[in-house]
């Protein structure tokens, strides 16, 4: 295999060869919560997956025993809400200890914060900061979207 088809990628935690047209998918599972007002927290676990060809999003499944929730957040959005209070209007991200609190309305998904650091690292490391243009040139150009993120 020469290197133009051989970049090392990480998802899942392992190193994977794949052509380089191909997008790379990053799928991390998460311990968390998901707290809704006046509940108790409902421990779940949550996917949270992104993918190269769509690289400014980033979705978070929430499961417990069936899937309960399928959120999409913005990946600046996500990052900058690591460091300081952030919201969109819609989406709040903060942090409060060493946890991130995703509110998506009356819905708040509770994480550790280390996780959530380094799946989101892995989803930089997939599609570098920039590479949001190149989706904007192919949505723009008609190229259908991707369905999964």
């Amino acid at each position: 295999m020469n290197e133009a088809t051989r970049p090392t990628i990480r998802s899942t935690d392992r190193p994977v060869d794949r052509p380089v047209d191909r997008p790379v998918v990053t799928t991390r599972g998460l311990r968390g919560a998901l707290r809704l007002s006046g509940e108790a927290d409902l421990p779940v676990t949550v996917l949270v997956r992104h993918t190269s060809d769509l690289p400014s999003a980033v979705r978070l499944v929430v499961l417990e025993n069936e899937q309960l929730a399928d959120l999409v957040i913005d990946r600046s959005l996500l990052s900058a809400g690591l460091g300081t209070p952030t919201s969109d209007g819609e989406v709040a991200v903060r942090v409060e200890g060493r946890t991130v609190l995703l509110a998506f309305g009356p819905l708040t998904v509770v994480l550790a914060l280390a996780e959530v650091a380094e799946a989101l690292l892995a989803t930089f490391e997939a599609a570098p900061t920039g590479t949001e243009a190149d989706e904007v040139i192919r949505l723009t150009a008609g190229a259908k979207a991707p369905t999964e993120a």
